[in-house]
């Protein structure tokens, strides 16, 4: 039992495998007043203790190495959580952020997306995926809904949801793993999911920031996206995307990254030591 009391004031949409609850988090010391998210975890015992472990695992890598993390306040059963939560399920208290990617690329039209925007936010993902896969795992997850920004570090993006997060060594490959947009080759093949499974992610994030445009276009069949994908397509049509106005050349660098990142050849997509490497020498 976790010390400290939690009240709701929001209940986002239920997932599959978790209800989310926003509120404030008292534990004795300090107040999270109105700025925390609880995820209610409703997976089995075995799916539920992984979140659980990998929580522990990224918690402990922020500590000692850094990386843009989302904060994780507290983890377990908690008190004084009212019906949504009942002080025997797990739970895990993150603190809140303004809003997802996604949702900043929907309201851009207040927000300017430039090129240097966009070179700040996917080294603060590269920094942080390179930290991961040098321990050892892979995210198999990444995609807008879990980069996390706020409005006091602007130029920055914050990584969450660490459920589906798993060292190679273990990865048994026997489900599908992602989320069909942004999932790789070998994740519909569910075979050889590897580091560079995340590289291919993030090739499409990149794109879509370039582009505005979703990966597939906004495909919702996801039958029709395993078809295509298949077939030795990628998500997105470079040809349709233009470099227009101040930072053509820096757009046009970034447009090469994500094109390197989205090859169907697991061996010739870079590694996010190299995207560091190669977005460090664009700042300089």
């Amino acid at each position: 039992m976790v010390s400290g009391s939690f009240k709701t004031y929001e209940v986002l949409s239920p997932k599959k495998n978790s209800t989310v609850i926003v509120g404030s988090f008292d534990v004795g010391s300090m107040i999270y007043s109105n700025q925390v998210v609880l995820k209610k975890l409703h997976g089995s015992a075995t799916e539920v203790e992984q979140e659980m472990e990998n929580c522990r695992f990224v918690q402990k890598l922020a500590t000692e190495r850094g990386g843009n993390f989302c904060e994780i306040i507290a983890m377990g059963s908690f008190e004084s959580i009212g019906s949504w939560v009942p002080t025997t399920e797990t739970s895990i208290c993150m603190l809140k952020y303004d809003m997802d990617l996604e949702t900043l690329m929907r309201t851009s039209e207040a927000f300017d997306f430039t090129p240097k925007l966009v070179e700040s936010f996917c080294a603060s993902v590269c920094c942080t995926m390179q930290l991961l896969h040098e321990m050892d795992m892979m995210h198999l997850d990444i995609k807008p809904q879990n980069l996390l920004w706020k409005y006091d570090t602007p130029d920055k993006l914050f990584l969450c949801d660490f459920g589906s997060m798993a060292s190679p060594a273990t990865l048994t490959n026997k489900h599908f793993i992602g989320t069909v947009p942004y999932a790789s080759p070998e994740q519909f093949r569910q075979s050889n999911v590897n580091k560079s499974s995340d590289v291919w992610a993030f090739g499409c994030i990149l794109m879509q920031m370039l582009s505005r445009q979703h990966p597939w276009q906004g495909e919702n069949n996801n039958y029709k996206v395993y078809i295509r994908i298949s077939d030795g397509q990628i998500p997105f049509v470079f040809n349709n995307v233009t470099c227009q106005g101040a930072g053509e050349d820096k757009h046009s660098v970034l447009m090469s990254k994500a094109r390197a990142c989205l090859q169907h050849n697991q061996q010739l997509r870079p590694t996010f030591v190299t995207l560091n490497e190669d977005i460090g020498l664009m700042s300089s």
